[in-house]
C-alpha cells in the first residue's frame, strides 16, 4: 500500500514506458476494487452507512466513490482504528 501510494513520485519520465504506464493502471484498477470491497464489507458489518441497507442505487454509488477515491478508505480506516483504540483505553480506565 506505501509502495503505491509513492508510486506518483517516483521520478520516471512521463509515457517513457509501456510498461510502467500499464502497471500503473492495473495496481489503481486493483485497489479500486479493493476499497470498494472493503467499503461493501464494512457495511455489511454495520461499520459504515448502516441506514442505506434498503437503498441500493446509494450504497452501489458510495461503493463506487470508495473504490474511486485514494485517500478515502485509508482514512475512514484510520478514524475507525482510532475510535477502537479510544474505547478500548476508555474500558480499561486509562
Amino acid at each position: 500500500m506505501s509502495v503505491s501510494q509513492r508510486f506518483r513520485s517516483i521520478p520516471i519520465e512521463p509515457y517513457s514506458s509501456g510498461l510502467y504506464t500499464s502497471i500503473s493502471a492495473v495496481t489503481r484498477a486493483f485497489f479500486g476494487a479493493l476499497f470498494g470491497a472493503l467499503f461493501m464489507l464494512l457495511h455489511k458489518g454495520g461499520v459504515l452507512l448502516a441506514f442505506a441497507a434498503d437503498r441500493l442505487p446509494l450504497l452501489y454509488a458510495a461503493a463506487f466513490v470508495a473504490g474511486f477515491s485514494e485517500r478515502l478508505m485509508p482514512e475512514v480506516l484510520e478514524r475507525f482504528e482510532r475510535t477502537v483504540s479510544d474505547s478500548t483505553k476508555a474500558e480499561k480506565g486509562m
